[in-house]
């Protein structure tokens, strides 16, 4: 195949672009390596103090990227990241208004190979999204192994990137006051080994804790597609069961990072190299139907118990939640969810969801599969298992051993 070279007369700010690029490029495959040969210098040579300092404040620093991470605003608006916006170009959609008094979780898709549209939207104001979205704070979801290597992990918190453990999305979408936004690449690893032109192919039907984490904090959960994503870099064919495809996933079992053979362009020839090709990336956040279809999310994900009751009285309070269904119960508290009181051979029965009900007393506006309430005496113990529908609520006294069963079949109101 002949080599096409760049043109010598190519404008400046082209040029520009090429070199933004060609930072971005060498941060994400070779500046973690470079970081961790420096400190390892640094201990062997006469600044081994140098060192023994940072390795103490790395040891005082280590809950930082699961604690928020450390933005700089100075960084993410660096003019360097503009040239990097508009060597591809990319654009930042926005369809609908988010509340700010809200914290969000965006569902990002697809990965791609190096996530150039959540880097370029996310980490930097390249795209205005503090214009477009005034009062949320974004912050990119990494693998917490990066923020292992010296002055590397500085480096990427500077541009709002966290530790993609629970903890650290936990810590985001529990924020008080809202305006925290917890992007995640749903994918992960294991879907840049699919990402190629003209090929789209999602990693979700495994991937449904980031849904339960949204609703255990009662943050809104926000689709977000980057469109052009897979375009940038060609990959060495890796169909599903061949022998490099198994030496991938090895790899990624034992590292935790994927290792796509990627290819695209050079820096001054269009045929071979590691520079993605200029492809426009347009990422929609979040699309336009997502407005129509949300459902109103619980805006505490915790409900105060008090440490002890009286008596014999025991409290239990348990949260089970699914893609479709948040429910938290308490007992002998003056915020109750449900009450019942039960006495001998008389039942009193009083419901009050913390959801809104449609115009049937017994139907919650979240689907419920079952409530199974044991009372014994005046005291009990609640048991609930959210599901997808209310199929039936049965209630067991002790004390008379009354048992009252009955159905609803109506459908709650959305």
């Amino acid at each position: 195949m002949k080599i096409q070279f760049a043109p010598l007369n190519v404008p400046f700010q082209r040029r520009l672009q090429t070199a933004a690029v060609l930072q971005w490029l060498f941060s994400f495959l070779a500046l973690a390596q470079v970081c961790l040969a420096v400190f390892v210098l640094l201990v062997v040579s006469d600044w081994w103090l140098v060192a023994v300092l940072y390795a103490g404040w790395l040891w005082l620093d280590r809950d930082t990227p699961s604690c928020g991470g450390r933005r700089s605003d100075w960084m993410r608006n660096w003019s360097v990241w503009k040239h990097f916006r508009n060597y591809f170009p990319i654009s930042l959609v926005k369809t609908v208004d988010l509340d700010p008094s809200y914290n969000f979780l965006f569902g990002f898709h697809p990965h791609g190979v190096l996530v150039a549209g959540a880097f370029g939207n996310f980490c930097t104001e390249a795209s205005g999204f503090s214009s477009l979205f005034p009062g949320l704070r974004p912050h990119l979801l990494m693998l917490p192994f990066w923020f292992r290597v010296p002055f590397f992990r500085d480096y990427i918190m500077g541009g709002g990137l966290v530790s993609s453990e629970k903890a650290s999305a936990s810590y985001l979408l529990s924020r008080p006051g809202g305006g925290s936004v917890a992007v995640l690449a749903v994918g992960g690893a294991p879907e840049s080994l699919e990402a190629r032109p003209g090929a789209l192919r999602l990693q979700i039907r495994n991937r449904k804790g980031f849904i339960k984490l949204a609703l255990k904090h009662g943050a809104q959960l926000v689709p977000v597609f980057s469109f052009g994503e897979n375009e940038l870099f060609d990959q060495m064919p890796n169909p599903a069961g061949s022998p490099l495809r198994h030496l991938q996933e090895w790899l990624q079992g034992i590292m935790g990072v994927a290792l796509p053979l990627f290819h695209a362009r050079g820096v001054f020839q269009y045929n071979y190299g590691l520079m993605p090709y200029r492809q426009p990336i347009h990422t929609l956040a979040p699309p336009s139907e997502w407005s129509r279809q949300q459902v109103p999310a619980v805006r505490t994900s915790s409900v105060s118990t008090p440490d002890t009751c009286r008596s014999s009285a025991s409290c239990l309070r348990s949260t089970r939640f699914t893609t479709a269904s948040l429910l938290t119960s308490t007992c002998c508290s003056s915020r109750l969810t449900h009450t019942h009181t039960c006495c001998s051979s008389r039942l009193t029965h009083t419901h009050t969801p913390a959801v809104h009900l449609d115009s049937h007393t017994h139907t919650p506006a979240v689907h419920l599969d079952s409530h199974t309430h044991t009372c014994c005496s005046s005291r009990h113990t609640h048991t609930h298992t959210p599901a997808v529908q209310l199929d039936s609520h049965t209630h067991t006294c002790c004390s008379s051993r009354l048992t009252h069963t009955h159905s609803c079949s109506h459908t709650p109101a959305v």
